[in-house]
């Protein structure tokens, strides 16, 4: 597995192009690097991507910043010789304030590094 591109995406999105790899594949290192943050698969599994949260949206609107709750979705698609995952996230930290959206967007950036840092290694 390779990186061929890393790109930000307007918005709370970014983008890569893995080649080496079935989509299949590119999921499965997603998840090994989205479960060493924290997070877990949601029940709902879209057909070339998946959901995946850490923290308890309800604690998060009942204690602020005080607790955390972040959201990702992951999309795939793939061409003949390339796989491209987009990791969007889902949240916006309003119900922690100015200091939970500063915590929604460094957790965001944390997961953006390790894909960078992760998706190319040969233990993903």
């Amino acid at each position: 597995m390779k990186i061929e591109s890393s790109t930000p995406l307007e918005g709370k999105s970014h983008r890569f192009v893995v080649s080496g790899s079935s989509p299949e594949q590119v999921l499965q290192s997603a998840d090994n690097i989205l479960a060493e943050l924290g997070y877990t698969p949601n029940n709902k599994n879209y057909q070339m991507g998946r959901s995946y949260t850490k923290g308890s949206r309800a604690l998060r609107f009942l204690l602020g910043a005080f607790h955390k709750y972040n959201k990702i979705i992951l999309h795939t698609s793939a061409d003949d010789s390339n796989t491209a995952i987009t990791v969007n996230n889902e949240s916006t930290g309003m119900s922690g304030g100015l200091i939970g959206m500063n915590q929604i967007n460094k957790e965001f950036k944390n997961a953006v590094s390790a894909f960078e840092e992760k998706l190319g290694s040969k233990l993903y």
